[in-house]
């Protein structure tokens, strides 16, 4: 399956998962739920007893841990459930795909049994197969459990598991946050290209191609030949773009500016424009002038299949990019119109 175009065009996230963020503040972070609806697996599965009040047969799979839904009662039967009695059980979410963790969020059930994750482990697959212990503490808590991560941390699965006998996990829902750069890799381009080989503040690093934007090397400093960066001294007006395959729907961007040197900050009197399903281009607001790293939250989301950056004001500079990150959240909502965070609707 090409999972570049699955996760364009089916739903990573609900709605509210992202307007909370909004609504609540910005805070400089794109994250998503990048677990919902990813398979799942566990250890065993319950199946729903008639004595009690499941329906008779009903299994209670790790799928239901990933459905969106939230619902803590159990007997809404979106909970996952292993059988009753087990030695060291588990349940686990793969990501399809490599991500940077910011948070995990689990929904615990919250009508009976709310001790059964009491002692609860949570760790995280990383590139190399290997697990890393991301929390242990694993004390009784009642309600939500949210794990945050500081510094970020990549996994491409999560599990949860308990190392006691007579034991079982149920969970309600499990939500993984991340940023999702979509632009990351993707093919990109410039009004023309500085060669820093003919330059003595190049310092003989030759071509500062538009890749370089998109490369994921987030370093700054110019001379490290991370920067995208077109010719300066030019009479035209200078602008650069990131080709996204597919049509996104776009929630933010991060820009990395140069921070060393006089030529540091080069984007002033910047446009920053988003291709639409139709081929016109709509611009995009953007922050005033500031060094550094630029966050820009879009307030309604948008279906982007390209962004471009475009310097209108002549600068004898150029432009210069050391990373351009796209960030999406796709909704459960057509592709053909923009989203509001107000219903998730389009």
């Amino acid at each position: 399956m090409n999972y570049d175009r699955f996760n364009a065009l089916v739903a990573l996230v609900l709605a509210s998962d992202y307007i909370s963020k909004q609504v609540d503040g910005y805070d400089g972070d794109f994250s998503v739920n990048v677990a919902y609806g990813k398979p799942a697996n566990q250890s065993s599965a319950y199946i729903g007893d008639q004595w009690y009040r499941e329906p008779n047969g009903f299994p209670y799979t790790a799928s239901l841990a990933v459905d969106g839904i939230k619902t803590t009662h159990f007997y809404g039967n979106s909970c996952s459930h292993t059988a009753v009695g087990q030695s060291s059980p588990w349940w686990e979410v793969y990501l399809q795909g490599l991500y940077e963790v910011s948070s995990i969020k689990i929904y615990q059930r919250d009508d009976a049994n709310r001790r059964s994750l009491e002692g609860f482990i949570v760790d995280g697959m990383q590139s190399n197969n290997n697990y890393f212990t991301i929390d242990h503490s694993g004390l009784y808590s009642t309600g939500n459990i949210t794990i945050s991560l500081h510094p970020k941390r990549q996994f491409k699965s999560i599990r949860i598991r308990l190392l006691r006998n007579d034991a079982f996990i149920c969970l309600c829902e499990v939500e993984v946050f991340a940023e999702v750069n979509v632009a990351l890799g993707k093919s990109a381009a410039q009004s023309s290209t500085y060669d820093g080989s003919t330059y003595k503040a190049g310092n003989g690093k030759g071509l500062y191609n538009a890749s370089l934007a998109v490369d994921g090397n987030i370093n700054t400093n110019f001379s490290y030949a991370s920067c995208s960066q077109t010719t300066p001294n030019t009479n035209t007006s200078a602008w650069w773009k990131v080709m996204l395959n597919y049509p996104y729907a776009v929630i933010g961007l991060r820009i990395y500016q140069r921070t060393d040197g006089e030529n540091a900050a080069l984007l002033i009197g910047y446009k920053l424009f988003g291709q639409l399903r139709n081929n016109g281009f709509e611009e995009i607001t953007v922050p005033t002038y500031q060094p550094g790293v630029i966050n820009i939250s879009l307030q309604q989301v948008k279906i982007f299949s390209e962004i471009k950056v475009e310097l209108i004001v002549q600068d004898f500079r150029g432009i210069c990019l050391c990373e351009v990150q796209v960030f999406a959240g796709i909704f459960n909502c057509t592709f053909d119109e923009s989203c509001t965070f107000l219903d998730g609707l389009c």
